[in-house]
């Protein structure tokens, strides 16, 4: 029997609306499949099928948002540390070495998430050297 996303929560609960419509399509491509090469049990099959893609995708997506909160963090941190460094700067009496020290920093706390990823990118390649054009 084909399944419409009414029928999801009698066998997966708690899913969003679009996790609903990707368990309809996985379950019904799945009972499709089984039904043509004439399989047994189809029904319960395109159950268990469909409920470990979602389950899957889930995951995947929690360690996304997880990933991107981290980011989020990563950058309220470097924002904070610009301020810190900013008002150093601002100090007369600073040490020239320590102020050049801090200006480095500075410069790279002003760096793009684009311009970290170039980096990372030409590191992974081989790449020494990546310049920066920061505006």
């Amino acid at each position: 029997m084909p399944w419409d996303v009414g029928d999801v929560d009698k066998f997966k609960k708690g899913l969003t609306d679009k996790a609903k419509r990707q368990w309809v399509a996985i379950a019904n491509a799945a009972l499709s499949r089984c039904l043509e090469e004439g399989g047994a049990d189809c029904d319960r099959r395109a159950i268990i099928r469909a409920n470990g893609a979602v389950e899957e995708s889930m995951a995947e997506q929690e360690k996304q948002e997880a990933a991107l909160q981290e980011a989020v963090t990563i950058k309220a941190q470097a924002k904070q540390l610009l301020r810190a460094a900013k008002a150093l700067l601002n100090n007369k009496s600073l040490p020239a070495a320590l102020r050049d020290d801090l200006d480095a920093v500075e410069l790279a706390l002003r760096r793009t998430w684009d311009d970290l990823q170039a980096e990372m990118d030409a590191e992974d390649a081989g790449i020494v050297n990546v310049k920066y054009d920061i505006a």
